[in-house]
């Protein structure tokens, strides 16, 4: 939908008549989490400075693990390589513990205990 129209007169362009162009509001959506994922993914305090939230925003983001952040934090060792390989069921077993962790989860663990079976990959 063009909003005028014109011809070009040395290099530039001069319009014969112009419409008025029209603006739709849109309704916004200020949450904390949106905010947060939008400035990449900074902490609190860093949110404290940005002057246009206001503080409902701030407060639905305070007490809250963000998956992305969560998974940025994580670090792991390197594995040596191996060749080894199981030929059934819990022949070989691979282990981890992962924490402690600042929050805890529902059941108020701080570490979690992963065991993998190599030759189904089962995970428990």
């Amino acid at each position: 939908m063009p909003i005028g129209v014109g011809d070009r007169r040395g290099g530039v362009y001069y319009f014969r008549s112009l419409e008025r162009a029209q603006v739709h509001a849109v309704a916004g959506n200020d949450s904390g989490d949106l905010w947060h994922s939008r400035l990449g993914h900074p902490s609190l305090k860093v949110l404290r400075l940005v002057t246009c939230l206001n503080k409902t925003v701030l407060q639905s983001v305070q007490n809250k693990a963000c998956d992305a952040c969560l998974r940025g934090k994580q670090t792991r060792y390197i594995f040596s390589i191996s060749s080894a390989r199981a030929v059934e069921p819990f022949e070989l077993i691979h282990c981890d513990v992962w924490g402690p962790y600042r929050f805890s989860s529902t059941c108020g663990a701080r570490y979690f205990f992963t065991i993998v079976d190599d030759f189904s990959r089962a995970v428990w």
